[in-house]
């Protein structure tokens, strides 16, 4: 199990049926298997920067394995596969079962398609393809990433720092980015790829507010 570290937990209320997300500890147990907090825990620092660097570690957490709390033991799961599991199993699908290229993307600008760069998770492999494939059909030229780390893709640290800062660079190059979310989920690098397009005031588009339209 390696050495103590937060955790993001997933438990489901029995009456209410409401779904419980939190923060706990978990860290190695003497069977060789791992334990955790009985309670979940809030950031805490004896200074403004000690409380940022404890919530900067709680943040990275979520792109991390999530421990599911149901059932009678506790395991370790994909965040993706839960994400996955509660989608089929929710009346309400996270994401629309269809979805309409907003007019702004399909809009071309002095007779050139708009560029759109989509960003999100590289678990999302298959929506971000979906979300390719209609783009393209609305007459935009799409960038978007092409290395799935989080589906099977083994990369180096140097070349996914190479792959971050190229993503930038593809953003510079749009006209606009497309955010493919199921679940509203953004991980920390999709949060500071938003925040880059917003620097630059390009607009950002999410898939998953796309169930009102």
């Amino acid at each position: 199990m390696g050495t103590w570290r937060y955790v993001v937990s997933f438990d489901i209320h029995e009456e209410s049926g409401e779904q419980s997300w939190e923060i706990r500890e978990l860290y190695p147990s003497e069977d060789g298997k791992f334990g955790y907090t009985e309670n979940s825990v809030k950031p805490f620092g004896n200074s403004l920067a000690e409380l940022i660097w404890d919530l900067e570690h709680m943040h990275q957490e979520c792109e991390r394995d999530v421990l599911d709390l149901r059932g009678d033991e506790a395991k370790l799961v994909p965040v993706e596969q839960l994400l996955a599991e509660l989608t089929s199993d929710d009346t309400s699908p996270l994401l629309p079962p269809d979805w309409t290229v907003p007019a702004e993307l399909s809009t071309s600008a002095e007779g050139l398609p708009k560029i759109v760069c989509i960003c999100g998770s590289t678990r999302f492999r298959d929506e971000m393809a979906e979300a390719n494939r209609k783009l393209t059909l609305a007459d935009c030229i799409v960038v978007a990433p092409a290395v799935f780390q989080h589906r099977g893709d083994a990369i180096t640290v140097k070349q996914k720092q190479t792959l971050d800062e190229l993503h930038l660079k593809k953003i510079d190059m749009a006209d606009a980015i497309f955010v493919v979310d199921p679940g509203e989920y953004i991980g920390a690098s999709t949060r500071r790829e938003i925040g880059y397009a917003q620097s630059l005031a390009k607009p950002v588009f999410r898939l998953s507010a796309l169930a009102g339209l």
